[in-house]
């Protein structure tokens, strides 16, 4: 009786509370339901924060490589500038300054070639590296004296190109070209001209070639010898292979420009130049005179033979002409009688 009479005195009570309980399962169920999306929000949402850390991380990493860049300009500008700067000292023959450059490029390699415009840059410079080699080697194939050459060759050396007999090789063969060359233009219309001039020519030039070579490759020296000793004998050995080429080359020359005709005008001359040209080679033990005997007996020996058989011919001629005269004169006299 007093719980019913409790209920009738507060009804509303009861009802408010059976009204509340059903909102609050109704705002329950909707939390639920909430919670569930934001628990299928979460996993994107975590994504995004980690791909905004990484992005974050690397335009940092960009900011702090863009700093110190600045920081270091000035001298990845010189970096950057380095195969122009090698272009220009080749360009104007500063060879001392370029191998510095080079050299320079070749210790930022080392230490930086993992690095993509590094690689580039140390590429363009080799490039120029290589110009510069071809410069010094067409300078050994034009005429050059001596001091000239020792700088030439010097800078072949620190490059660092060539091995020491590839380097004796490139040598001769430019200074071969050139006195080829030089050869080549003498005109040959006449024999005697031709041969008078090549001979001067290649007495002057290849004694000057032998010293230019002796003065840059010493092989004579003991220290040399005794450490590379074979490597020296076959230097020694390419080298006089290569003077006695161009002796027979020469003796080829004379022989044939004898017999086109040269033997005819001045022989004594020719063999005097001759003679002299195998003395002054005999100073670097290269005398090729007894080879001369032979060729200049020979041809006294066709000289000789073609004014006897003239003279034949005309102590012939003569006899006849005495005979007709006396022939004739005998005619005259019977006619006389």
């Amino acid at each position: 009786a007093g719980t019913r009479n409790l209920a009738v005195d507060h009804y509303r009570t009861f009802i408010a509370t059976s009204d509340c309980g059903k909102d609050a399962a109704i705002q329950m169920q909707s939390s639920i339901e909430h919670a569930e999306n934001l628990t299928d929000k979460v996993s994107p949402l975590r994504e995004a924060c980690l791909a905004f850390e990484s992005e974050a991380k690397t335009l940092c990493a960009r900011r702090k490589s863009t700093s110190l860049v600045l920081a270091r300009h000035t001298r990845l500008l010189e970096i950057l500038e380095l195969p122009q700067l090698v272009e220009s000292c080749v360009r104007n023959s500063h060879y001392d300054e370029a191998l510095e450059l080079a050299q320079y490029a070749s210790r930022i390699e080392k230490k930086l070639s993992d690095i993509p415009i590094v690689i580039e840059v140390v590429k363009a410079v080799k490039g120029t590296s290589k110009v510069m080699l071809n410069q010094l080697l067409s300078q050994l194939r034009a005429p050059i004296q001596l001091p000239a050459c020792l700088k030439v060759v010097g800078y072949l050396r620190r490059m660092d190109a060539f091995g020491e007999t590839e380097l004796r090789l490139r040598f001769l063969q430019a200074r071969d070209s050139w006195l080829s060359s030089t050869l080549k233009a003498v005109p040959k219309d006449d024999p005697f001209e031709h041969l008078s001039k090549s001979l001067e020519l290649t007495r002057v030039h290849l004694f000057d070639i032998v010293t230019q070579y002796r003065a840059l490759f010493s092989d004579d020296e003991t220290n040399f010898a005794s450490i590379q000793g074979a490597t020296a004998t076959s230097h020694r050995s390419m080298f006089s292979t290569w003077l006695d080429s161009k002796i027979q080359q020469f003796l080829r020359m004379l022989q044939s420009d004898l017999d086109a005709g040269a033997k005819r005008q001045s022989l004594d001359s020719i063999m005097s130049q001759a003679m002299y040209f195998g003395q002054s080679l005999g100073r670097v033990g290269a005398d090729f005179r007894p080879a001369l005997v032979k060729i200049f007996s020979k041809t006294a020996l066709e000289i000789a033979l073609e004014h006897l058989n003239g003279a034949e011919q005309s102590f012939k001629v003569g006899i006849d002409q005495l005979a007709l005269k006396a022939i004739s004169t005998n005619i005259n006299e019977a006619k006389k009688e």
